[in-house]
């Protein structure tokens, strides 16, 4: 088996080494930090992206993760641990 040393286990790396490990690499993954992050940027995942997470098997578990939660034209944005985050209404043309 081929191994392979990743740096950075950000979105990029962890997403690089499942599909390496997915073709049957050994992938190997260094951080620099000593921990995972709990808070950080909403990673939009749309268009392409939502066929990349389809086929790693994730699609249910991501939009189970989702935080743009509203009715109607109403958006209420959650953070870390489901704390409200922000308010806004979305206007439709």
């Amino acid at each position: 088996m081929t191994s392979i040393l990743i740096s950075g286990a950000g979105i990029a790396g962890l997403t690089l080494a499942h599909w390496l490990r997915r073709h049957g690499m050994t992938p190997t993954l260094v951080e620099r930090s000593t921990s995972l992050r709990d808070g950080g940027y909403k990673v939009d995942i749309r268009g392409a992206a939502l066929d990349v997470v389809e086929r790693m098997g994730l699609l249910d578990d991501v939009r189970s993760y989702s935080t743009d939660v509203g009715r109607g034209d109403d958006r209420l944005r959650l953070g870390p641990q489901g704390r409200e985050h922000g308010r806004r209404h979305v206007r439709r043309t």
